[in-house]
């Protein structure tokens, strides 16, 4: 019980920095196909 709390809490800050970088990484995939235009 006490792991499952812990993961819990330690799971909701890297879902946000998750889709913050996916949508970085989103953001750099487009300017390099801008860039091989």
């Amino acid at each position: 019980m006490l792991d499952a709390s812990i993961n819990h809490k330690t799971r909701k800050p890297t879902k946000g920095a998750k889709s913050r970088s996916q949508n970085y990484l989103s953001k750099k995939l487009k300017a390099m196909i801008e860039l091989a235009r």
